[in-house]
């Protein structure tokens, strides 16, 4: 079975549902689960994998054969470059030691996406591309950023 989206371990079937009228609908979009969102997600996931790994001392190698993955899959998951399976990310929380519900993000809704704020003045004069760039990296701060 071919992968025809590079920053899925999902197949494309799996990753799309047959809608109604012959068409394929996305099932992140379709949640409501922007794909900016996802991404989050699993940076905050890959970054929550590595600072456990860490506490535990253990090396990328180690962890990896602990759950059955080699070194570069657990670099690429802390690198939110592989997206893991629902009992892979079990696996690695029991070989850290720690619970799973402490590895997983909480998905940022569109109104919470909405309530990150970016001083004006900072940003007036920049390009619209780079005000953007600066407002996602602000979501991406854990729970977000707040100005004065």
């Amino acid at each position: 079975m071919r992968l025809r989206d590079k920053h899925s371990l999902l197949p494309y079937e799996e990753r799309h549902t047959y809608a109604d009228r012959g068409r394929y609908v996305d099932n992140n979009t379709a949640s409501g689960l922007t794909d900016e969102a996802a991404a989050r997600f699993y940076a905050e996931l890959g970054t929550r994998v590595r600072q456990a790994r860490l506490e535990n001392q253990l090396s990328q190698l180690e962890l990896g054969r602990a759950v059955g993955l080699n070194r570069s899959s657990i670099a690429n998951i802390e690198a939110a470059r592989q997206r893991p399976l629902a009992h892979m990310v079990v696996l690695i929380s029991e070989a850290l030691k720690v619970p799973a519900a402490d590895l997983l993000p909480k998905a940022l809704t569109h109104e919470e996406q909405d309530d990150v704020k970016v001083p004006p003045a900072a940003l007036d004069e920049q390009p619209e591309d780079t005000q953007e760039f600066v407002t996602s990296a602000l979501r991406r701060m854990k729970g977000g950023h707040e100005w004065p």
